[in-house]
């Protein structure tokens, strides 16, 4: 069962990618995170995979969102 079928958040393209107040609310940490990748697909839908999965499995491959508490985050240098 892939992300958009198990009840994650699943965010259009279009409605993430110039509103950063949106971002954060709707994805939490993993907007802002080292360890976090955002996956697009042909559909428009974005996902959000999380680095730390590969070398930890306690750290979902794509968590649900928002992620509010992570022990494994890491805040992006190009975000204040």
């Amino acid at each position: 069962m892939g992300p958009g079928n198990s009840g994650e958040h699943v965010i259009k393209r279009d409605d993430n990618e110039h509103n950063p107040h949106f971002t954060v609310r709707g994805i939490g940490l993993c907007a802002s995170c080292v360890h976090s990748s955002a996956i697009h697909n042909k559909e428009g839908n974005t996902f959000w995979l999380c680095k730390m999965s590969e070398k930890d499995v306690r750290y979902p491959k794509y968590p649900r969102l928002p992620v509010l508490n992570c022990a494994g985050f890491e805040r992006r240098s190009d975000i204040p």
